[in-house]
């Protein structure tokens, strides 16, 4: 009984430190996102002054890039 307790608990904190991780990459992929969305709006903006623009975007946690 005593190691059942203990499987339940360990599965408990193995679970919840999932979670936990699983939260915090998704709030930092959906921040990652909403600057690389303002990056590229200020590009489009410019756009009409230049003749091309590129955006470039080099790893997954890089932020994008707006070249002219």
């Amino acid at each position: 009984m005593k190691k059942d307790t203990l499987n339940i608990i360990f599965a408990i904190i193995v679970c919840t430190t999932i979670i936990t991780i699983g939260s915090i990459l998704a709030i930092q992929i959906n921040n990652n996102h909403k600057a690389n969305e303002l990056i590229i709006e200020k590009c489009m903006e410019n756009l009409h002054e230049e003749e091309s623009v590129t955006l470039e975007k080099e790893e997954l946690w890089s932020p994008v890039v707006c070249e002219k």
